[in-house]
């Protein structure tokens, strides 16, 4: 199952569920994208992170060109990479930014990775002014290619509890809705219910009736009381259907926050 980019799903062996979150990585040509990628999932694509709540699993969607994919459905977060020997790399993080969040939405969490930092170079000063969280790191070298994932969890575990305390407040806000329909409902089943014992009484009074003129009058009640009934019964149809919607509602609202608990 997903929810804004979080697929809770269970391992077959101990039916434990594991988070998991996939992440668009993004940047330039040559600046170690794919081997990046590599070097954390061994080709796979897949990377889990063991984070002190459990372990985090990242998938990787090693992107050429957001273009190719305008609508990232299910991101939850990004890897925008440049190489810090390339100045031209430097200066499209921005583009590469403003594309990205474009494309996943505004909210998506994203950590900005700077390949090649053993070679100790200059000019790279502007990254640390970032909005986003800029790490730099070494895929040759094997230096903090797991940083750029912690950053990631802390982030994304944050927002998911923002979520489940969001969707508690609108499962509260169903609740009453849908309490309301109920009462609303019983309360003209209960109207229902006194109009059918008025018009037996009514039709035991007209068979006792000893003239003609009586028996018209009750006649008339008893008719006045059917389309009174008639009237409840379709009110009852409507808020019957209303009533529906509202546990479907409910219902949806609690599978939902019971996804987001189960990785916090």
């Amino acid at each position: 199952a997903e929810y804004m980019g979080i697929n809770i799903s269970s391992t077959s062996n101990n039916m434990t569920t594991t988070p998991t979150f996939k992440i668009a990585v993004v940047g330039g040509t040559g600046v170690g994208k794919t081997s990046f990628i590599n070097k954390l999932t061994s080709g796979s694509s897949v990377y889990t992170l063991d984070s002190d709540n459990g372990p985090i699993r990242f998938e990787l969607l090693d992107l050429v060109s957001i273009e190719e994919s305008p609508h990232l459905d299910g991101v939850a977060g990004g890897i925008v990479m440049c190489s810090l020997g390339e100045s031209n790399s430097k200066s499209d993080i921005r583009k590469w930014i403003k594309k990205l969040k474009k494309a996943a939405g505004q909210d998506i969490a994203i950590v900005v990775v700077g390949n090649k930092k053993d070679l100790k170079l200059c000019g790279n000063e502007f990254l640390n002014k970032l909005d986003e969280n800029f790490v730099p790191t070494s895929v040759s070298k094997n230096q903090c290619l797991h940083e750029p994932f912690e950053i990631l969890a802390r982030v994304l575990v944050n927002m998911s509890q923002c979520d489940s305390c969001d969707q508690s407040t609108e499962l509260y806000h169903l609740r009453g809705l849908l309490k309301i329909r109920e009462d609303e409902n019983f309360k003209l089943r209960s109207k229902c219910s006194s109009q059918a014992q008025e018009i037996a009484k009514l039709t035991g009074d007209a068979l006792a009736a000893s003239s003609k003129t009586e028996v018209d009058t009750l006649r008339a009640k008893i008719q006045l009381r059917d389309m009174e009934i008639s009237k409840l019964t379709t009110e009852i149809s409507k808020l019957t259907a209303q009533t529906y919607k509202y546990e479907l509602s409910v219902n949806e609202a609690w599978n939902t926050l019971n996804l987001l608990k189960t990785k916090l």
